[in-house]
C-alpha cells in the first residue's frame, strides 16, 4: 500500500516512525509533501520514503492520503 502524508510535521513524523520500524511486516510505502520541501525530503530520508513536488502528485500516486 502507498500512503501519502500531506505535511511533514509532528504527526506525520510519528506515523512515519511507527510504520518504518524495523521488523514490522506489511509496512506501507510512504510519500510526503510539505510546503517546506526540505522538511518533506528530510522526513522521507529518515523513514525510507519519498518526497513529492506537489500535493497533486502525492494524491495521484497514493492509495491512502
Amino acid at each position: 500500500m502507498i500512503v501519502g502524508l500531506i505535511g511533514a510535521g509532528h504527526i506525520a513524523r510519528a506515523l512515519a516512525e511507527g510504520w518504518s520500524r524495523p521488523g514490522l511486516s506489511g509496512s506501507p510505502s510512504l510519500l510526503f509533501f510539505d510546503v517546506d520541501a526540505a522538511k518533506a525530503r528530510d522526513l522521507a530520508d529518515a523513514s525510507g520514503g519519498a518526497a513529492t513536488a506537489s500535493a497533486h502528485e502525492l494524491v495521484a500516486a497514493s492509495e491512502l492520503v
